[in-house]
């Protein structure tokens, strides 16, 4: 007579495309290391789990509902297992794809959390399986801008690579461009510019800001040489009458302020 653990496996094999024989090991190998004990010793022992990994987390979050408490971890544990081996193959994209509905429904996407987390292998992966490099988010950010704020380099020049605009806007008419002038991310800066952002976009926030005031503001030197390169206007002020020139003295920005005085003042 089957257990109703049993018939969990058996069900959670076929809905998630993993092989019965591997999660049934799973499964007991999960029940012997934890034995049902808080705290107990081996749960001690300093194994690692996945917790932190994207795919396991998204998985962890999606799924609370859907697969029993016992089964959560286990399956999430192979589907991140999957897709850190292989994240281009059918098996891990046949995985992201409810995960991505199920984000979506929350305002989320799999492509997004991709890109904040600077997993390069899973954005292409996103893309390939049809996801819009574009797409925003609830809070109106793009793959893109996430991924420039956070310094993401790599993750950056893929999405960019793959049609990803570099121009877009949060709903403050912030850009990639400005997030990564603000933190000195002078190669994505370097990067958005070559593929065509817009160095004097100016945000519809209460500042104003440019990317060139918000380099100036924060002291960045080589990335303010870097939108000076590619005709970044010294002379524009923001909305309270200041230019980058004012906003890198006001925070002492000696060398910075030094840099702009070279390039004299637009009228």
């Amino acid at each position: 007579m089957e257990t109703n653990e049993a018939r969990d496996v058996v069900r959670t094999s076929r809905m998630w495309g993993i092989r019965t024989g591997t999660l049934a090991v799973l499964v007991l190998a999960s029940s012997l290391v934890s034995g049902a004990l808080s705290g107990s010793a081996a749960a001690k022992s300093g194994k690692k789990t996945p917790r932190g990994d994207l795919v396991y987390d998204a998985c962890i979050e999606v799924h609370a509902k859907s697969i029993g408490e016992a089964m959560l971890p286990i399956v999430c544990r192979v589907m991140a297992d999957d897709c850190m081996k292989n994240p281009g193959g059918d098996g891990c994209k046949n995985k992201l794809r409810p995960l991505d509905e199920g984000m979506k429904a929350s305002g989320s996407s799999m492509l997004f959390a991709a890109a904040h987390a600077g997993r390069m292998d899973i954005v292409k992966t996103m893309v390939g399986i049809g996801s819009d490099p574009n797409g925003a988010v609830a809070t109106g950010w793009t793959p893109l801008l996430i991924a420039a704020a956070e310094g993401h380099e790599e993750t950056v020049a893929a999405l960019l690579e793959i049609g990803a605009d570099p121009n877009v806007k949060n709903q403050l008419g912030r850009t990639a461009l400005m997030f990564a002038s603000s933190k000195g991310f002078t190669a994505i800066v370097t990067d958005l510019l070559v593929r065509g952002a817009d160095p004097n976009a100016v945000p519809t926030d209460d500042e104003g800001w440019t990317a060139l005031m918000v380099a100036a503001r924060a002291g960045h030197v080589a990335t303010v040489k870097a939108l000076l390169k590619s005709n970044a206007r010294v002379g524009l002020s923001d909305k309270s009458g200041n230019t980058a020139l004012a906003l890198a003295e006001a925070e002492g920005h000696s060398n910075v302020a030094r840099v702009l005085r070279g390039q004299g003042q637009e009228p």
